[in-house]
């Protein structure tokens, strides 16, 4: 059987995304590492080796949405 989320909570006043998983496991992402390791080239540029942390401050997350069997697009207040 394949894993995929089956539910997604925004625990925004304790700066969390958790995802339960229909294994019954639990994901628990702190919300400024999950934005802090935005893969896009604004943030990470166009180059190889290891994402770097982009420090930002006061973003707040507008839309999750679910992409594939696992993944999930996380829309932020920055558009990012």
């Amino acid at each position: 059987m394949a894993t995929h989320p089956i539910e997604v909570h925004l625990k925004e006043s304790e700066g969390r995304l958790v995802l339960r998983w229909n294994d019954g496991h639990e994901s628990d992402f702190p919300l400024r590492y999950l934005r802090g390791f935005c893969p896009c080239a604004s943030c990470q540029g166009h180059r190889s080796g290891p994402p770097e942390f982009v420090h930002t401050q006061g973003e707040r997350i507008i839309d999750v949405r679910p992409v594939g069997n696992y993944a999930m697009n996380i829309v932020w207040s920055s558009g990012h």
